[in-house]
This record gives C-alpha cells, sequence and structure tokens, in this order.
C-alpha cells in the first residue's frame, strides 16, 4: 500500500466494515464476525493467526462509493505503521 492509501484507510478506522473469508480452523468454517469499525477488523485479521483463524483469503471492505477493501498482506504494514492507534485512537 501506498502511504496514501494507508492514511486513507487510517482515516477511516471508525467506519462500519465486514470481513468476508475468515475460516474458524477449530470449526472449519466460515467464521464472518459481524460488521465492526475498521479499526477493530484491522486487528482481528492480525490476531486471527494467534485465535485459531485462517484469513489467508479474508478480505476487509469498508466505505461506500466507492467500497474499499483491504487484504491480509496489508495488515502487518498497516499495524507497523499505526499500531495500538487502530482501536484506541477517537
Amino acid at each position: 500500500m501506498t502511504d496514501a492509501e494507508m492514511a486513507e484507510a487510517f482515516s477511516a478506522r471508525r467506519e462500519m466494515a465486514a470481513i468476508q473469508g475468515a475460516i474458524d480452523t477449530g470449526l472449519g468454517g466460515d467464521a464472518a464476525p459481524e460488521p465492526l469499525a475498521l479499526g477493530a477488523a484491522i486487528q482481528f485479521i492480525r490476531n486471527a493467526p494467534y485465535s485459531g483463524f485462517d484469513v489467508s483469503m479474508a478480505v476487509i471492505t469498508y466505505g461506500s462509493n466507492p467500497r474499499r477493501s483491504i487484504l491480509p498482506k496489508d495488515v502487518p504494514q498497516l499495524w507497523a505503521r499505526f499500531g495500538e492507534r487502530w482501536v484506541s485512537e477517537p
């Protein structure tokens, strides 16, 4: 992701987001969490491997007109840049 894309996503951290394609490895099925804030969705993807979820094929969608998306491969870069600020800053 570019710096501009990361900054845009961070500014949208309070917008509602959806996660599709997460798999609960314990239950072996789809683990679609309820819609949540983008920052919380980023945190979910970051913690997923430690919590028994496979998110390798997941996508986070947020916003409208146009709908934007974040892939799991982008989450480490986003977390490295903004860290806990995804969920702690107003």
